[in-house]
């Protein structure tokens, strides 16, 4: 009987143990994604702590909290001035993110597909609405 108490409680542990790890998978979104790269509709980002101070981002947070560090203008050229907005951000695929936010131009309304995630890295394709 003791030997049976023993191996459930043991199943028990494993089972309830392998639930996190499908969490913590989940949660590889939930960062701070600082701008990296641009090609072909193509966006790359690299996880950090914090935004950088010379690069844009984007912070993805629990229910559906977003942070963007963009440029205060439209004039891209050197020196950049940043700043960071809210917005909201969800998932309507396994692999289509939508985020909402405002720029200097007014809202923005964006459409991307995940075509790479890793703890270090995430890759965006910019979509057509």
């Amino acid at each position: 009987m003791k030997k049976t108490k023993y191996i459930l409680i043991t199943i028990s542990i494993l089972f309830l143990t392998s639930f996190s790890n499908i969490r913590k998978e989940d949660n590889l979104l939930l960062k701070v994604w600082t701008y990296e790269n641009y090609n072909n509709e193509i966006l790359t980002y690299k996880s950090q702590r914090n935004f950088s101070k010379k690069s844009s981002g984007i912070e993805l947070k629990e229910n559906g909290i977003l942070k963007v560090k963009q440029n205060v203008g439209w004039c891209g050229t050197s020196p950049i001035t940043y700043e960071i907005v809210d917005g909201k951000w969800k998932m309507t695929t396994d692999s289509i993110i939508h985020l909402e936010y405002k720029n200097w131009n007014g809202n923005v309304y964006e459409k991307r597909k995940i075509v790479g995630l890793t703890s270090d890295k995430l890759v965006l394709q910019i979509l057509k609405k």
